[in-house]
């Protein structure tokens, strides 16, 4: 049990040292959806933030490869049926945020293990004789 507090203390603080807001879709869109279930447990007072209405939204479009990094001038679509603009969705809340959620839940997870894990070894230890 140590092991996996130490291996969890430190993934921790990679996402707690990450910069930014985690996106709405793929891998970080299911840490959100477990971040919102973590922090209903433990009765965050930023829920509000994990709410996916609350987004923030950029226009992403990659570039072209006959484009000169060095040219300062922004580039044009080149026609109407290219559609390579795309929109990517920022959560509401930043990486430190959904980390003191985190580290708040697995407080509150370690704290019942260990009482559960004492109280058992208490009630075996006296029934057993």
């Amino acid at each position: 049990m140590a092991a996996v507090g130490i291996l969890l203390t430190v993934l921790l603080l990679f996402m707690y040292h990450t910069e930014g807001r985690p996106k709405t879709s793929g891998a970080e869109g299911a840490m959100l959806a477990m971040t919102r279930c973590a922090a209903a447990f433990i009765c965050s007072s930023d829920k509000h933030k994990l709410m996916t209405s609350n987004t923030k939204t950029c226009k992403v479009a990659p570039l072209s490869e006959n484009n000169d990094r060095s040219s300062k001038t922004p580039k044009t679509k080149q026609s109407d049926d290219e559609e390579s603009l795309y929109e990517v969705e920022y959560a509401d809340i930043t990486w430190a945020e959904m980390a003191r959620i985190w580290d708040r839940f697995m407080l509150i997870v370690f704290a019942i293990l260990t009482i559960v894990m004492n109280i058992s070894f208490i009630i075996a230890l006296t029934v057993g004789q």
